[in-house]
């Protein structure tokens, strides 16, 4: 699906169609949307006998105004904006033909998430490991005039100060996989960019 998506995006018209349609069914919902506000005061206007007070006619009046002032706005934006969007239309068309030239780019992320599971399938290992380092204390609590017996684990302060490294590594070795993968992604598609003969990749 995805090939066959990206290969649809190559059709030229197409995507700028997709993009400045988007932007412009946006913009037109929100002007509908202020005039159906707009028709909806005058219909409580003349009602008769009236169903709705003078504040809330108002209200709606001024969110009327309030939605086309955004829709204003966004129209502004858009202008202001053409050319960053036109822009952003290239770069993802050769990014449609990037992955069209490195199919196998598709199936990295599974690669690199059978690495995440890898390491934490490890750290957890070591993480129960560590867990179990803890003494086992029992302790009495009252429940409604019933005395309750546990147990619980106490840890000392090396103990305790490992847990929060492991969380730490955990955190860091996992973002360091995800980087990996898109530095690994990003180089390999700036090198198809910038080479001359692309047949090479």
């Amino acid at each position: 699906v995805g090939f066959i998506y990206s290969y649809f995006l190559r059709i030229p018209g197409v995507l700028a169609l997709m993009v400045w349609g988007s932007i412009l069914s946006a913009i037109s919902l929100i002007a509908g949307i202020g005039y159906y506000a707009h028709t909806e005061v005058r219909a409580w206007e003349n009602e008769d006998p009236k169903a709705h007070s003078d504040g809330e006619i108002q209200m709606l009046q001024i969110l009327a105004y309030l939605v086309w002032g955004v829709g204003g706005v966004l129209v502004l934006l858009m202008c202001a904006l053409r050319k960053r969007i036109q822009l952003a239309i290239g770069v993802v068309k050769e990014a449609a033909k990037s992955i069209s030239a490195m199919p196998l780019l598709v199936a990295f992320p599974i690669f690199q998430c059978l690495g995440l599971l890898l390491f934490l399938l490890i750290w957890l290992v070591y993480s129960i490991h560590l867990a179990s380092l803890g003494t086992l204390v029992p302790a009495t609590i009252e429940m409604n005039d019933i005395a309750v017996t546990y147990r619980s684990f106490e840890y000392d302060e090396i103990t305790y100060r490992a847990g929060w490294y492991f969380l730490f590594m955990f955190l860091w070795t996992s973002e360091f996989i995800m980087a990996m993968g898109e530095i690994i992604i990003a180089m390999s598609v700036a090198k198809w960019f910038f080479s001359r003969d692309k047949s090479e990749i």
